[in-house]
């Protein structure tokens, strides 16, 4: 709130009721712009390459972050839950972000 009036909050912040002020969201989440709760804090989708389970997401209340990657010779795409193992016989490194990123070792 400034002196001229009320403003809505900034991405990623909220205030409730004749708050005079913005709170952040917690570390690892964002909401949008004129946002009025906490409960409008949300972690962001996972980039292809890393996942959040459920059960991770509530261990990341309790630390900093919130995605995970993908272990090595596992894939996920955009907003994954969980990563695809490459098929039989085949690998990928760390973060792989398809199964193109799948190939049998030499």
């Amino acid at each position: 709130m400034t002196d001229s009036g009320c403003q809505q909050c900034r991405e990623n912040t909220f205030s409730g009721p004749e708050a005079s002020s913005c709170t952040s969201c917690p570390d690892g989440m964002v909401s949008a712009v004129g946002s009025t709760s906490i409960d409008d804090c949300y972690y962001a989708p996972c980039s292809a390459g890393s996942f959040m389970t459920e059960l991770l997401l509530v261990l990341v209340v309790l630390m900093t972050g919130g995605c995970q990657q993908c272990r090595e010779n596992t894939f996920s795409g955009p907003e994954a839950s969980s990563c695809t193992s490459c098929p039989d016989g085949m690998v990928s490194a760390v973060g792989s972000t398809s199964i193109d990123d799948c190939y049998y070792a030499p």
